[in-house]
């Protein structure tokens, strides 16, 4: 059994990570046989993202049409139970998320997962807490990325998760 677990745990973050090196190949370069952009154009500069330099501060999802939401969010989980207060910190790189999760009831985990827009999806794989356990969060991040709210599945049931960054 704890080996299905964490062969499912290693599958969620070898599915991130292959995502993301898949992305990073997706720079629209063929071989230097396009024009260069006019001068104040979206990539005149080399920043545009396609050099993949300016990904980890989320710039490369604002060039994608993704809410940026790269950095650390802190908020709560609410059930009929109770709320417990929790962080999560987010890489980003175009539509792919990484990162961390814990909270004051003792949890922590690896998370990886989706934005398409402003629609988040992800896993936490535990590594405390309940290691091996996979909690799933769905939800959405408002259109500044300051705000996100969702749903977080958890071996308890669903619980409400509200967070700012």
């Amino acid at each position: 059994m704890k080996a299905s677990k964490w062969a499912k745990g290693f599958l969620v973050v070898l599915v991130a990570v292959a995502s993301a090196w898949m992305l990073s190949g997706c720079d629209d370069d063929d071989g230097g046989d396009d024009p260069a952009p006019a001068a104040g154009a979206p990539g005149a500069d080399g920043a545009d993202g396609a050099d993949g330099a300016d990904g980890a501060d989320g710039a490369d999802a604002a060039a994608q049409g993704n809410v940026d939401i790269a950095g650390v969010w802190n908020g709560s989980r609410t059930s009929g139970g109770g709320s417990t207060s929790l962080q999560f910190y987010f890489e980003q790189i175009g539509g792919v998320l990484t990162g961390e999760f814990h909270d004051t009831s003792g949890y922590e985990g690896n998370l990886s997962g989706t934005i398409a827009g402003d629609d988040i999806q992800f896993a936490i794989v535990l590594t405390a807490g309940a290691p091996g356990t996979t909690w799933t969060f769905t939800g959405a991040a408002n259109a500044s990325g300051t705000e996100l709210n969702g749903q977080m599945n958890t071996a308890w049931g669903a619980q409400t998760v509200v967070a700012t960054k």
